[in-house]
């Protein structure tokens, strides 16, 4: 992504790094995924719930902001077309960037206290008297 907006790239490139990006990404997400597991195996269905009920609000946010950052394309010079288009593909990689060193720090691969839930009441088996 910074290549992209750091770089004058032609369009044929443009479209190959951004292959590239979307490919490397995919490695990320096996460990996001497995991640779950690891920490809690009995809430693990729950935690990709929510984790990808967030991702599918960012897939919703995303477009309209990109939709603000450029604007009407129509009536702008290729060099502020470009301009806007650096400004995104910027602030994608300082997201992503942050994420990582959120994950780095702060991820952990044990299994969590909360996965065990203790049973308050124990069920007894029914007694048929017939």
């Amino acid at each position: 992504m910074l290549v992209l907006a750091l770089v004058d790239v032609d369009q044929a490139t443009a479209v190959a790094l951004l292959c590239v990006a979307v490919a490397l990404e995919a490695g990320t997400l096996a460990g996001f995924f497995c991640n779950h597991m690891d920490l809690s195996p009995n809430f693990s269905g729950a935690m990709m719930g929510v984790s990808g009920g967030a991702g599918a609000l960012v897939a919703v946010v995303v477009p309209l902001a990109v939709g603000a950052i450029t604007g009407e394309e129509d009536s702008l010079s290729h060099e502020e077309v470009t301009t806007r288009w650096n400004t995104v593909f910027i602030l994608t990689a300082c997201i992503y960037y942050i994420g990582n060193l959120v994950w780095v720090f702060f991820s952990s691969f044990e299994v969590q206290p909360w996965n065990n839930v203790a049973s308050k009441t124990e069920v007894e088996p029914v007694q048929n008297n017939s």
